[in-house]
């Protein structure tokens, strides 16, 4: 005897065997079936535009990620291997980048702005609540942040300002940073936290880092310890960890130390690798994926250089490309493909752009309203 098979359903078996052809079943109803493995050599990005729930195996690392969210271009990979994190479009970066302050004839209070997706001159945002230069920045995609700064050697700032960067106007007070009299820290943030690192605290390089909580005003607070004394190194992050390359030590020693911390949990920095050349008076940007350090003086003068590592893989960075001239004391931003790099000694208004996926030389975005070197740079919405 044949026992009947339906669609709806498959009964036991209760003879010796099953003939025909199994019928069609629709699996509409199914849950917790993964869409498959996908092996790699390289990490996913949130362009590889996958199906949800696919794994992304990489080969070489033996990562493991999971898609769960396929939206095109804005893939989010959960990381469920034993690297550093997760990859999606980083939350605290934006399409309007906005840099403020910097030095010319004189202190400058200026914020400017641009679309980071269209090439063009920089616009009038606002004003910072003192004129000051060499400050550090963080931004959670909704407010923007610069953090201490100077003014001549002997007027230095603890002071942090905030701007909700969709709306264009003045600073208002944050609170005061960690330490007084602070200059040349290197500043990186996810969505939640702002970290700097280093600088120079009435008249010495320092080894500490700093937090503040963006979305909730107030001082700094202490978060940890550089392994030496360092100023005007600069900083990426993505949502997990954040990363601080280059700078000076105590005795005007240019480094190209590579170190980062996670940003959830306060302590000493790790070891990350090394950049291409010493530098300090660099600056950075990063789009969550790839971090780039640009320009500063390398050995043995001012440089053009572009290095870039990526984000989620510990390791030395790699030659990028070159900008359209070299720069030191200046800024740079991204958003979620372009990196933009603004201002510099000279008191330069130019301003460059990359393409962050793509490694290449720079190109010519457009100007800034006042030039300036020593402005600082963040990005959001």
């Amino acid at each position: 005897m044949t026992q009947s098979v339906s669609s709806n359903s498959i009964t036991s078996l209760v003879s010796s065997k099953l003939t025909g052809a199994l019928p069609a079943i629709s699996g509409a109803a199914l849950t917790g079936v993964n869409a498959g493995v996908f092996s790699s050599t390289s990490d996913p990005t949130p362009t590889s535009n996958k199906t949800l729930g696919l794994i992304w195996a990489n080969s070489v690392t033996g990562d493991l990620f999971n898609c769960t969210d396929a939206t095109t271009n804005n893939n989010v990979w959960i990381n469920v291997g034993g690297g550093f994190g997760n990859i999606w479009v980083f939350g605290a970066i934006g399409d309007r980048g906005v840099f403020g302050g910097g030095r010319a004839a004189g202190l400058v209070d200026t914020i400017d702005y641009v679309s980071i997706s269209t090439i063009g001159n920089a616009t009038d945002f606002g004003n910072l609540t003192n004129s000051r230069y060499e400050t550090a920045t963080a931004s959670n995609g909704s407010r923007g942040v610069w953090y201490a700064g100077s003014g001549t050697a002997a007027t230095r700032f603890n002071t942090i300002d905030y701007v909700t960067i969709g709306t264009t106007g003045n600073a208002t007070s944050f609170g005061t940073a960690v330490g007084s009299l602070q200059i040349g820290e290197g500043g990186a943030s996810n969505t939640t936290r702002g970290i700097f690192f280093g600088g120079d605290i009435g008249g010495a390089s320092s080894n500490q880092i700093s937090y503040i909580t963006i979305a909730t005003t107030g001082n700094g607070t202490s978060f940890g310890d550089l392994p030496s004394a360092t100023r005007a190194g600069a900083a990426v992050s993505n949502e997990t960890i954040s990363v601080y390359g280059g700078g000076a030590n105590v005795s005007e020693t240019k480094l190209n130390e590579i170190k980062y911390v996670t940003i959830a949990t306060a302590g000493n920095t790790t070891d990350f690798g090394d950049l291409t050349t010493t530098t300090y008076n660099t600056a950075a940007c990063s789009n969550g994926i790839r971090g780039i350090w640009s320009g500063g003086f390398r050995q043995p003068s001012a440089s053009n250089i572009l290095d870039y590592v990526t984000i989620s893989t510990k390791g030395n960075a790699a030659d990028f490309g070159d900008l359209t001239a070299v720069k030191t004391e200046h800024a740079g931003t991204a958003n979620a493909t372009r990196g933009i790099f603004m201002g510099g000694s000279g008191d330069v208004n130019i301003i460059d752009y990359v393409t962050i996926p793509t490694v290449g030389n720079a190109t010519d975005f457009g100007d800034l309203s006042i030039g300036r070197r020593g402005p600082n740079g963040l990005s959001g919405d």
